[in-house]
């Protein structure tokens, strides 16, 4: 037998070690039968996912009213996502040092990627990454410490380098590269790699980019929708780590699950400042509405 062969058995995988026939085309390699673990010591079998990822000194992500973030997706640090804003199934935002922010109904879809620099890059860009409202960051794309101002789309598969910029109202074709220090102006197409100047948008096409900003924000409503009071293991943790940040007493007078969703929803609009918790008026809440009582 040549090659790795695994046999899946429960939860037990058995990997038998490849001969050094399977190997002959690369022949300066040896590969002894050490090299392989007969049997996989450990399965993990519950999902260490975390969908609102903690930065330590960075903050926690904020999320505005009615903003849809995928169970799939992962938020880091320093994001703030404005009222209707939504992630998509598997992108992944990540504001470790200087902060991203996601406008209202903006839209970052399935498997795209969005971060920011550790470093002030020029004058104008200090590092972090601003997608503007109403515009639409299309699949699979990466946009890395640059600027998408208002009512933009950026197509599938497209990747805005540092310091690059997109003005209002335009559009970067799909696969295009836009360099770093590249501006796109207003009502203008872009497309290539490097992405180009094509032409200017057509009143049906400058119309089309609210649009479709709107169209997902509905599309984003539906889908939180089916999360509804199905599985809440996550608000559940959410609800332990807002345990652990204010300092409760084990024995507090109020338990964990009297912390419903609609409280949930008042602590993110009442007591959300940017990335941070303002924990003295949200402790003075729940003084008031529990009477819970810190140490």
């Amino acid at each position: 037998e040549t090659g790795i062969n695994a046999e899946y058995g429960g939860s037990n995988m058995i990997i038998r070690p490849a001969t050094r026939a399977s190997f002959s085309p690369l022949g300066r390699r040896n590969f002894s039968s050490q090299s392989f673990t007969s049997r996989v010591p450990f399965v993990d079998k519950t999902s260490q996912h975390k969908t609102l990822v903690r930065v330590r000194g960075r903050g926690s992500p904020a999320l505005g009213l009615n903003s849809f973030v995928a169970p799939s997706a992962t938020l880091t640090g320093n994001v703030a996502l404005f009222e209707n804003a939504s992630v998509w199934y598997g992108a992944i935002v990540r504001g470790d040092y200087r902060g991203v922010k996601i406008g209202h109904y903006a839209n970052v879809q399935d498997n795209s990627i969005v971060s920011d620099a550790p470093v002030r890059i020029s004058e104008d860009n200090d590092g972090s990454t601003v997608i503007g409202h109403f515009s639409s960051i299309g699949h699979s794309c990466y946009l890395h410490a640059c600027t998408v101002e208002d009512k933009c789309i950026v197509g599938m598969g497209s990747t805005l380098c540092e310091n690059s910029y997109m003005e209002t109202e335009s559009m970067l074709g799909a696969g295009s590269v836009l360099f770093p220090d590249s501006r796109v102006r207003s009502h203008e197409l872009w497309l290539g790699n490097p992405a180009k100047f094509v032409r200017h948008l057509t009143e049906q096409e400058i119309d089309y980019l609210e649009f479709t900003a709107q169209k997902y924000g509905v599309v984003a409503y539906l889908h939180s929708l089916e999360f509804e009071g199905l599985d809440t293991s996550f608000r559940e943790a959410e609800r332990l780590r807002l345990w652990k940040d204010l300092g409760l007493h084990k024995g507090s007078s109020l338990h964990r699950s009297q912390m419903d969703d609609e409280a949930f929803r008042l602590l993110r609009k009442k007591f959300s400042q940017g990335s941070q918790i303002d924990f003295q008026s949200l402790k003075q809440w729940l003084s008031e509405q529990y009477k819970v009582k810190f140490g």
